[in-house]
């Protein structure tokens, strides 16, 4: 039995190591990438940097939730991964050359994102109200975020069954989507390296930066794509 523990402890080990790294990877790429030139080499190149190091970041918190169950980790971590996946699809759809016909591909994730953002918004309140759990609140708004953009793509996904090329709103749709998985990184790094009281502030401060950022490209983009 102690044996079993000790491989368990340490395949949690070598994995959350990996998870970090990994985070890390992604927080340095995503910086270069939302500072470099958009469109530029570098941009493209630590732009895809960073998808891969946050889709790794996600299956690992995926990992590490299902051997020691931390709801907010998996919460977090499937939260990162519809975003940097609808992110990166956005830009295929931007890229189009003719009509496009969406897959279970396009809709899977969205699915995937639902389910989550109802865990993120039912398990939270269950656990408030018959535990008195402090802190796991903070689950409820970024549910409620993940549900708001879900709802967005089911929207788009029904509404718009064939996809037009070069259609130019797929350039603010990855401009929102890499900068809030950039942000959902951030949250979890600063909630798990920094101490600080109370602790929603770590957990929010990172979201209300990261809006003020997105309304800023988002209205740079429309200048420019206004004068293109």
């Amino acid at each position: 039995m102690d044996l079993v523990q000790t491989n368990h402890y340490d395949t949690h080990k070598i994995i959350l190591i990996f998870h970090v790294f990994c985070g890390v990877i992604a927080l340095l790429t995503g910086l270069i990438a939302i500072i470099a030139m958009k469109g530029s080499r570098l941009h493209i190149t630590s732009g895809k940097g960073f998808y891969l190091a946050m889709f790794a970041v996600g299956i690992l918190s995926f990992i590490l939730a299902s051997i020691k169950f931390n709801p907010f980790l998996l919460s977090i971590g499937i939260f990162s991964l519809y975003m940097v996946i609808r992110g990166r699809r956005a830009l295929f759809y931007y890229r189009l050359i003719e009509s496009y016909n969406s897959t279970m591909i396009d809709k899977l994730p969205v699915y995937l994102g639902l389910l989550t953002a109802i865990f993120m918004i039912v398990y939270p309140g269950y656990m408030i109200v018959f535990y008195h759990s402090e802190g796991i609140f903070i689950l409820i708004i970024f549910g409620s975020i993940l549900s708001m953009m879900v709802y967005s793509d089911l929207k788009i996904l029904y509404k718009n069954s064939v996809f037009l090329p070069y259609h130019k709103k797929w350039i603010f749709k990855h401009i929102v989507m890499m900068l809030g998985t950039y942000i959902a990184a951030t949250t979890a790094f600063l909630v798990n390296v920094v101490k600080f009281d109370p602790p929603w502030v770590l957990c929010l401060s990172p979201t209300v930066v990261g809006v003020l950022t997105i309304t800023y490209f988002n209205k740079q983009w429309r200048i420019k794509l206004k004068e293109a």
